[in-house]
């Protein structure tokens, strides 16, 4: 809950408000749901030097677009320190040595500049613009090389 407890930490994710106790409860469950299904989901982030909680990063399956997700929330105090684009080449390189799927995708509401940057900067490739239940988005893929 402490990730998205703000306005400023949950504008990009979920309905756009501060998550409640049980919103983020209900989302665990949900990842765990997830980890049971496909073998992998959104998991906590710690930093390594003294574990303190960074915030959440991993995949998520799109079943209306046949495709995982990658996705990541990173505590605001955290923020321009390059964790999401650490994240981010792990998890690819992860995927692409882990699973046989031939590509991820991520996207970003268009005025998360911050993320659209990091997809950019692990070499994904804008795929298109697609409005979602709160504004556009600019989507992003990743293929197997």
């Amino acid at each position: 809950m402490a990730l998205h407890a703000t306005h400023e930490s949950s504008r990009y994710v979920s309905t756009g408000e501060p998550w409640t106790l049980d919103y983020a409860q209900g989302r665990i469950e949900g990842w765990e749901a997830d980890f049971n299904k496909h073998g992998m989901t959104k998991l906590k982030l710690t930093a390594r030097e003294d574990g303190r909680f960074i915030g959440r990063a991993g995949f998520s399956y799109m079943e209306e677009r046949d495709v995982f997700e990658l996705g990541y929330s990173i505590m605001p105090a955290e923020w321009g320190k390059g964790y999401a684009t650490e994240i981010a080449r792990g998890l690819a390189d992860w995927f692409f040595a882990s699973r046989s799927e031939p590509r991820f995708v991520a996207f970003a509401y268009a005025e998360n500049e911050a993320s659209i940057h990091v997809m950019q900067k692990i070499g994904m490739t804008e795929i298109e613009p697609k409005e979602i239940p709160r504004g556009w988005a600019r989507f992003f893929e990743l293929r197997r090389t």
